[in-house]
């Protein structure tokens, strides 16, 4: 799964940590955790920007 969260960069820290804790503590296994903070123009032009792009289910699927 991935998740994209956008805002100011203390708020964005606070959520992917808060993300990741909960990830742990259900055992599942966190991959990645990665924060871009002031993303290139050219990066964010490629990233979705609205809720439901790219609503695959695991590995694309579409559940």
């Amino acid at each position: 799964m991935t998740v994209l969260v956008r805002g100011e960069t203390g708020a964005v820290n606070a959520a992917v940590r808060a993300g990741a804790d909960a990830c742990e503590r259900v055992g599942d296994g966190l991959v990645a955790a990665h924060i871009i903070a002031r993303v290139h123009n050219e990066v964010e032009n490629i990233l979705p920007n609205s809720p439901d792009a790219g609503m695959g289910g695991r590995d694309g699927d579409i559940s």
